[in-house]
């Protein structure tokens, strides 16, 4: 886990940064919205609560640190692991071991 390393992304075309950049924006967004759209599907206690706040953990580690790398003008990065969280919080979704709360149409169920 963690932050890619830096430079790992290739130049981005003259003629693909607006699409980058509009990409990785709505990424932001939908995930900002996503991260408090779904909740654990479990009790304190049952065995997959463990799982449930593993995935927010990695979700929301990930956000931050993709936030991180837009701020500082590493959209490809920011993206790349904006993805990612998205991806934790999806598969939680998926497997039941996160539960929609609200928003559903962020979500691929």
């Amino acid at each position: 886990m963690g932050i890619l390393p830096s430079g790992c992304a290739p130049d981005i075309p003259e003629n693909l940064s607006e699409h980058l950049e509009e990409k990785t924006f709505r990424y932001e967004r939908m995930l900002c919205s996503a991260l408090p759209s779904v909740c654990i599907n479990s009790e304190p206690g049952l065995p997959l609560y463990p799982a449930g706040e593993e995935l927010f953990q990695i979700a929301r580690l990930h956000y931050t640190e993709g936030t991180h790398e837009i701020e500082q003008g590493n959209l490809a990065d920011g993206l790349a692991l904006l993805s990612y969280a998205y991806g934790w919080i999806d598969a939680g979704v998926r497997t039941g071991i996160l539960k929609v709360i609200q928003n559903p149409e962020l979500f691929t169920i």
